[in-house]
């Protein structure tokens, strides 16, 4: 519901690197946040709304420069994310003069940057209708076309029909595409609302915005006019695919072991040690409780080797720090414990518990913390959605070789590593694709590993697949 107001603020929004420029001149009311900002420049400009964003400006406060945008559980006291929450900042604290600026990106894959530049602050006209867009020139680029330098290369060959990929390019931006197009009476604008609703919404307390809700109008759209038989028979394959993703999710061990983990803290406070692990006595118990327990102490060269810390147990370090990530545990005075978040988590169903660890993991957690080669993985921690956009292209159960599944997400994350070392380059792509992203999947039960040996006889993985229970997970 829109509060009401009497000042209408009035933004020229230009989409930087393309020339002739790409711009909009929207009004929206002055009681916006910064999330109902983000929805009217995405619908303004023509982008579907399914990859990460953010806004940077200076606080007219502190002049120190701000990072605003989404967090998932803006409660959670474990997210060390730079970024203050879009929904609890609204714009009129922050563009407090005519000619303020901020920056807007949107894709940290592409990278789209656009100015938003507060152009006047005005009356709210009688009978008007807010937010409106009153101008503005030329097409939006298409989703997913590579960024600035991607987009001209799509020009180019969509304009040349001796270039060869003048058809390709022309079947996957669906026939024809006119970058000069624009036409402000035909800008529709979402409520902001509504899109959180849709994007956060569904299933309690978990915060996975599920990539059919990208353009809810398209699919409002593509699903009208269907017969009833088609509709029941959907209904009857759902309700199948249902049944088996919950029994998927319901013998998941990652999900049995986690539950083993909460129940063993209970009610008590546990001690940690100094470096704010569990202790060895706890950790050699919580072992004890899991589907497969790890064995803690073996024989080596006569010797006995004993378990000294908790990170020696991957599993149990894991689920410790996912638990965090999660909001299911807090530390306080050097102490672990439930939080009222986990006693509800503990009442769910298990395909909702599953769920919502998984959206846990993809969205707070610093994939590759606990690898060798954490500066490895650095460069796409802060890409979850667009991991999670390339899997849900993967139809169910169709193998993909690695290689080919690497570099597609590669290619798709715009992530290359600077070695001149080619054998090097390959060891940081397989570090970051298959140990930091793929096996921690495999865990959730949202792909099927395949593997294989390398060279050197080492496990290795093969091959790629999406399950029915990742494929609900990701577009629901």
């Amino acid at each position: 519901m829109v509060k009401k107001f009497d000042k209408v603020y009035q933004f020229k929004i230009s989409l930087k690197g393309i020339t002739p420029l790409v711009w909009r001149r929207i009004q929206v009311p002055a009681t916006y946040n910064f999330w109902d900002l983000h929805v009217a420049i995405q619908d303004a400009m023509g982008w579907l709304d399914y990859h990460l964003h953010d806004f940077h400006l200076d606080d007219p406060v502190t002049g120190k420069q701000t990072r605003i945008g989404m967090i998932l559980d803006e409660l959670d006291p474990f997210d060390d994310y730079d970024v203050v929450p879009e929904k609890s900042q609204y714009i009129l604290s922050w563009f407090l003069a005519e000619n303020a600026t901020a920056r807007y990106l949107y894709d940290f894959g592409d990278c789209w940057e656009h100015e938003v530049k507060l152009e006047k602050i005005l009356p709210k006209e009688k009978g008007a209708s807010y937010p409106r867009c009153i101008a503005g020139e030329r097409a939006c680029p298409p989703e997913d076309v590579g960024g600035v330098s991607g987009y001209e290369q799509f020009l180019d060959a969509i304009n040349d029909a001796n270039n060869e990929d003048h058809e390709r390019m022309l079947e996957w931006v669906g026939g024809s595409f006119d970058p000069e197009y624009f036409n402000a009476q035909e800008v529709s604008f979402d409520n902001p609302d509504e899109r959180w609703s849709i994007a956060f919404g569904g299933r309690e307390g978990i915060a996975l915005p599920l990539l059919h809700a990208r353009n809810s109008k398209k699919f409002s759209a593509s699903t009208a006019g269907h017969s009833v038989e088609h509709d029941i028979k959907h209904d009857v394959e759902a309700q199948q695919d249902l049944t088996r993703t919950t029994a998927a999710a319901t013998a998941n061990t990652l999900r049995i072991d986690m539950l083993a983990l909460l129940n063993y803290i209970g009610d008590r406070e546990l001690k940690l040690t100094q470096a704010g692990n569990l202790m060895l006595k706890d950790v050699r118990a919580i072992n004890e409780l899991f589907v497969e327990p790890k064995k803690l102490d073996y024989e080596l060269g006569g010797c006995i080797n004993k378990l000294r810390t908790e990170e020696e147990v991957y599993r149990v370090w894991f689920l410790r720090i996912l638990s965090q990530k999660g909001s299911l545990t807090k530390i306080q005075r050097n102490k672990i414990s439930l939080t009222k978040t986990a006693k509800e988590f503990l009442k769910k169903d298990p395909h909702d518990q599953l769920l919502q660890l998984f959206t846990a993991w993809l969205t707070k957690d610093h994939w590759g913390r606990w690898l060798y080669w954490p500066e490895v993985v650095e460069p796409i921690m802060h890409k979850a959605y667009d991991v999670a956009y390339y899997l849900s292209k993967i139809p169910v159960g169709v193998s993909v070789e690695y290689d080919i599944f690497e570099q597609g997400l590669l290619n798709t994350l715009r992530l290359g590593f600077a070695t001149d070392d080619p054998e090097r380059a390959k060891q940081f792509s397989y570090i970051a694709i298959a140990q930091a992203i793929l096996e921690p999947l495999e865990l959730f039960g949202v792909v099927s590993l395949e593997r294989g040996k390398d060279k050197y006889g080492h496990s290795k993985v093969a091959a790629v697949s999406l399950t029915e229970l990742g494929r609900r997970f990701l577009v629901g």
